[in-house]
């Protein structure tokens, strides 16, 4: 056997190994994707959605003896909630790159609030959630785990 050929040989390994690695990043930022996003809905319930929206200032006394305790308010709350925050957030997939979106109109503005980049927080109660950092961080182990695995599995040739 030529040295040539057993270059060949390790390239046409390498080449090999080289979409495994690409094949495999690509379904585990999948994973990760629907993790990450998971827990950032989870967040969003949590620290936006389970707070209670206070009382417009026009509310009754009784109004506000009937709703205390409640997180929604109807019409005695200072504003409506719609969940469409939690409903818009999702994810794409861009090969191993997996990138958090959230397609509601006032996303950033929210994600930006009580923050140096956004405005003050004045409505009582609310406070500032940078909900998709913090699932990051929350599955940051995970992340990795799911991240070596899939390089194992590439590397190995599907043996792990």
């Amino acid at each position: 056997m030529s040295l040539s050929h057993n270059a060949g040989q390790i390239i046409a390994r390498m080449n090999a190994r080289k979409s495994a690695v690409v094949r495999e990043l690509s379904q585990a930022a999948r994973e990760i994707g629907a993790e990450v996003s998971g827990e950032s809905k989870k967040i969003l319930q949590a620290d936006v959605y389970n707070v209670p929206i206070p009382f417009r200032a026009g509310a009754t006394a009784a109004q506000r003896k009937r709703l205390a305790g409640k997180t929604t308010k109807g019409s005695a709350g200072a504003w409506s909630r719609t969940g469409n925050l939690k409903r818009q957030e999702n994810f794409t997939i861009e090969g191993p790159t997996v990138i958090l979106r959230n397609n509601a109109k006032y996303a950033v503005a929210r994600f930006n609030l009580g923050t140096a980049q956004g405005r003050k927080i004045r409505s009582p109660g609310v406070q500032s959630v940078q909900w998709q950092t913090e699932a990051i961080a929350k599955k940051r182990t995970r992340i990795l785990e799911i991240r070596r695995k899939a390089l194992l599995r590439a590397l190995s040739g599907g043996l792990v």
